[in-house]
């Protein structure tokens, strides 16, 4: 038996901080009971919601499950459902629960369900990478699955480690009238005694506050929403607001109106254990580059449903810039949000830049390059990092040349089931270009070009030792003169394709897959098509070598044309033959599109 699962809906947690006779609440639509200790009311439990299927079919029963929280790797446990569970180990016992067409609700840390006897608390989410383990067993008896991927926990959780980090007796009040300050600065500087034991809250109340803010460890600060609370300043080749470790953000607007050369909404260099939620951040006054959020050095930070934006006039519009410095890289993980760049020469949503130790997870996040005059990009992947993706949304839209996601000098790319679209480049467009001595895997995913004009790539694969594998994607390119599913060209590139479906369309020639210099191709199980142009071709070779087995090659013009280079291809169907100018070519087993065998030319 075989078991699938995927998260449907998010947690939900109410938090609620009493101050008199005012009480403020981060919450998400849920019913989550609170239980309350010493007169401070602490969420115990938190709401999830998955769908589990069996063999291919939503299931209808009693489930068994087993839940840990873990961290990244799998190989640390935070919390498990009766504590048993080590090193991300299987749970002892399980909790049976209601699913109903592959539906589920389970409420972690309910003491109450048969085989949940550990209380979750903050301490669970004192890291920024947590992820939910779940095994699943569809009878009373037989051995338990783990379902496959672990799911990173989204932000409402961290809302239970903020309030435990400041109870009510350290909450500190910045409001236009009738609070302890009018000033956000003023008071975080009042606060003198913070610490991993006697942290503080500034909550601030609705309205405009013109001024720079720079945190301090321990001194979390909340406003009323991010429609309500606004921080605004021209901060000139600075920071709006200037973050530090062992802090959260929560539930406000953040907006630098500096005109420098270079103008952050957000910044933070070497911190840790920082958590920012619901924000809304800008950086658009103009001058030469602005950056909306900006993390650098050796820190850990996370971002939860944060809306960047940069723009306005300026050289480059950055959404979320990742960048080393000689300190070390960045840890960064996202779940959910939206990054903008736009319009200036050079346009990114989130640009990740230097050094192997740098990293980030994004879990459905969406990133737009826009309408920069030379190069918009959804994300930039740049000079050594690694950045793992699951779902989200990647645009590059319009100037020269755009990129949905652009992976190069000896970046790592791992990417399931993205969406990326490149659109609206003059020169070239490409939904994913990987170049350089770099290495991009796909799982699953479609990738989207269409040009306006010169060239259209959805899967660019180029240069000195770079590795491409694509596992079941759909590609389609179109709109230029040139329109390619995939391409692998120039020195030695690496491309791996296993199943998936890649079209060329229109324009003087399209090609499905095209393999072009030296390097090698391999293929297998994938259908290939190119159409709607002058010259269709499914596969083209004019260098290197190519192997294919399991292969549907169709073209208008010939399945598969080579002018140099060796092909060799089994048990493939060349729908249009083959045009074969140059080079070698082995055939074993091959048909034509009416499934007659096929001799080779």
């Amino acid at each position: 038996m075989k078991g699938q699962w995927m998260i449907v809906s998010s947690i939900g947690v109410v938090l609620a901080l009493a101050l008199g006779g005012l009480t403020l609440t981060n919450a998400a639509p849920g019913n989550t009971p609170l239980t309350q200790f010493g007169g401070a009311l602490t969420p115990t439990i938190v709401s999830y919601q998955g769908r589990v299927q069996v063999s291919g079919a939503p299931f209808t029963g009693t489930g068994y499950f087993k839940f840990a929280i873990v961290n990244y790797a799998g190989n640390t446990t935070y919390w498990s459902n009766d504590g048993t569970s080590s090193g991300g180990s299987e749970p002892t016992n399980a909790v049976p629960l209601p699913v109903s067409n592959g539906l589920f609700t389970v409420l972690l840390g309910d003491t109450s369900l048969g085989g949940m006897t550990q209380q979750l608390t903050a301490d669970v989410f004192s890291g920024y990478d947590r992820y939910l383990r779940v095994w699943f067993r569809a009878g009373s008896s037989g051995a338990f699955t783990r379902l496959t991927p672990d799911t990173p926990i989204a932000a409402v959780p961290y809302a239970l480690q903020a309030q435990h980090a400041a109870p009510p007796g350290n909450v500190v009040v910045v409001a236009k009238s009738n609070g302890d300050f009018t000033s956000i600065q003023a008071a975080i500087n009042s606060i003198t005694a913070a610490s991993p034991s006697n942290p503080y809250l500034v909550w601030v109340g609705p309205g405009w506050y013109n001024e720079t803010v720079t945190l301090k460890p321990y001194v979390h600060l909340q406003g009323s929403g991010q429609r309500v609370t606004f921080i605004q300043a021209a901060a000139s080749n600075g920071a709006v607001l200037t973050l530090s470790s062992d802090t959260t953000v929560r539930d406000l607007n953040v907006s630098n109106i500096g005109m420098g050369a270079t103008n952050y909404g957000m910044y933070g260099n070497n911190v840790s254990n920082v958590q920012v939620s619901n924000v809304y951040v800008e950086a658009g006054g103009g001058g030469t580059t602005n950056i909306a959020i900006g993390l650098s050095g050796d820190t850990q930070v996370t971002l939860e449903n944060v809306t960047a934006f940069a723009g306005k006039t300026g050289s480059d519009n950055i959404g979320l810039r990742v960048a080393a410095s000689p300190d070390g890289g960045p840890e960064v993980t996202v779940h959910g949000g939206t990054f903008t760049g736009s319009t200036g020469t050079y346009a990114y949503g989130i640009w990740v830049d230097g050094g192997s130790d740098t990293f980030l997870g994004a879990a459905d996040v969406r990133a737009y390059g826009l309408d920069a005059s030379n190069t918009n990009v959804g994300l930039s992947n740049s000079n050594y990092p690694t950045v793992l993706l699951q779902g989200g949304f990647f645009l590059g839209s319009g100037g020269q040349y755009a990129y949905g996601i652009e992976n190069y000098n000896g970046a790592h790319l791992e990417a399931e089931g993205v969406t990326a679209q490149a659109e609206g480049g003059s020169g070239r467009t490409a939904a994913l270009y990987n170049h350089v001595d770099s290495h991009a895997t796909l799982r699953g995913g479609s990738f989207t070009a269409q040009a306006a004009g010169g060239s259209a790539y959805a899967i660019h694969n180029f240069g000195s030792n770079s590795v491409l594998e694509a596992h079941d994607v759909t590609a389609l390119a179109a709109g230029g003169t040139y329109n390619y599913g995939l391409i692998g060209e120039t020195n030695t590139p690496i491309t791996r394709v296993y199943g998936g479906t890649f079209t060329g369309r229109g324009g003087s020639m399209a090609v499905g897959i095209y393999h072009a210099n030296v390097g090698e191709t391999t293929i297998q199980n994938a259908f290939t098509v190119g159409e709607n142009g002058t010259a269709n071709y499914g596969l083209s070779v004019s260098a290197g070598t190519v192997r294919a087995d399991g292969c549907h090659f169709k073209g208008s013009t010939a399945g598969v044309r080579e002018t140099g280079g060796a092909v060799y291809l089994a048990v493939s169907q060349l729908d249009g033959g083959m045009q074969r100018i140059g080079g070698t070519r082995t055939c074993f087993q091959v048909y034509n599109g009416n499934y007659v065998a096929y001799t080779c030319p």
